[in-house]
């Protein structure tokens, strides 16, 4: 059940009765010898959902000034949480590296780490793992991107440089990898061409292969795309 709340030095609590707001908290209370709310507690729960069974009363003095802020929050039996809970866990844990599964559905530790939108903070992997995931996401990014950017009017426009230019600013911005040599033309075909020019290195070999696969992927009909090694630059 979703409810108005808000919060105040630290927790949440819901609205008494007479308010809806704020402004009209502070209002009606602010000042006084202090009123009977209910409280939000942050047990075996992460905001802004909460557990009804551990939410308590509590006797709340506010000053004429003080500084409290609207929210939305959502209750749920001990029993809805961790059903909601545990189909996250099985979901978004397997891979985490402090992830042991349980066979008998224990949530241990889950609830102060894993909230009910799927977010985990503690998540912990290799990092060889997460940086290929990284890249691979980067690489489907500019290419989704490249063709957005406008390179077939410059070329037509005789403004090869300009399309270089765009063409690294995307590069660096989705890849953050060092620059290497590109060329813009026309070939004989009348397709538009990309022609990479790089020294020998295995890895920026791989990286520079896997774009051109990538994008003739998506552009083949209007562009061409080549990744060589320039002329007496390598030697097998």
């Amino acid at each position: 059940m979703k409810r108005q709340a808000f919060f105040y030095d630290g927790d949440y609590y819901l609205y008494p009765e007479d308010c809806a707001s704020p402004e009209a908290l502070v209002k009606a209370h602010g000042g006084g010898k202090g009123f009977i709310v209910q409280q939000l507690v942050e047990k075996k729960c992460i905001p802004p959902y909460f557990v009804s069974e551990h939410v308590k009363n509590r006797r709340l003095k506010l000053p004429e000034d003080a500084a409290v802020y609207p929210c939305e929050a959502e209750l749920l039996s001990a029993r809805e949480y961790d059903e909601r809970l545990l189909k996250l866990v099985e979901k978004h844990c397997p891979g985490c590296r402090r992830y042991v599964d349980s066979a008998d559905g224990s949530l241990k530790g889950h609830h102060e780490e894993l909230s009910l939108d799927g977010v985990c903070f503690d998540r912990y992997e290799d990092s060889r793992e997460l940086c290929h995931a990284s890249f691979k996401n980067g690489l489907e990014s500019f290419v989704r991107l490249f063709g957005r950017q406008g390179f077939e009017e410059m070329i037509d426009d005789g403004q090869t440089e300009l399309a270089e230019e765009a063409f690294w600013d995307l590069f660096e911005e989705e890849l953050a990898t060092p620059r290497f040599p590109a060329y813009f033309l026309k070939d004989a075909e009348g397709k538009y061409a990309l022609y990479f020019s790089m020294f020998a290195c295995s890895e920026d070999t791989g990286i520079i292969q896997q774009l051109c696969r990538m994008l003739k992927e998506k552009y083949e009909k209007t562009w061409s795309f080549h990744s060589f090694l320039p002329k007496g630059y390598f030697a097998p």
